[in-house]
């Protein structure tokens, strides 16, 4: 257990050093976090598009961030998933709340046309990242 948090350690050290080459551009282009059906949990595979996110929060100060949670079914899952994001990023990174605005939809599917597990089944189970409009 010792071993497998110092690995994590490691493994966020390293990615964030690699975002930190990536995040240069400034155009608010932010990466989508997909997840498993029925499932609120961050899936390491997805740790390094959410550290993207805040390293472009921590480079770009005046920018804020709407967090939207999509699921194909349930409201409370799509919500659950936007609110897991944003506790991700204040948590690990320290980004304040005030920064991030969190909503959710729902894209209903009909089973006869997208089967369960089909692409259009996936990319409905998201969290999506977009710059909030300038302030006037």
């Amino acid at each position: 257990m010792v071993l497998q948090n110092h690995l994590m350690k490691k493994l966020f050290f390293a990615i964030f050093l690699l975002t930190n080459i990536i995040a240069k551009a400034q155009d608010c282009n932010l990466p989508s976090v997909h997840f498993d059906h029925k499932q609120v949990k961050i899936k390491q595979e997805f740790y390094t598009d959410i550290i993207y996110v805040a390293k472009f929060l921590k480079e770009n100060p005046s920018k804020n961030i709407i967090i939207t949670g999509w699921d194909t079914q349930e409201l409370d899952i799509a919500i659950r998933r936007a609110e897991k994001a944003q506790e991700f990023m204040v948590e690990n990174f320290h980004i304040t709340c005030d920064r991030f605005e969190t909503g959710a939809k729902v894209f209903l599917i009909k089973e006869t046309k997208f089967p369960k597990g089909a692409p259009v089944d996936y990319i409905c189970r998201r969290v999506d990242f977009e710059c909030t409009p300038p302030q006037k």
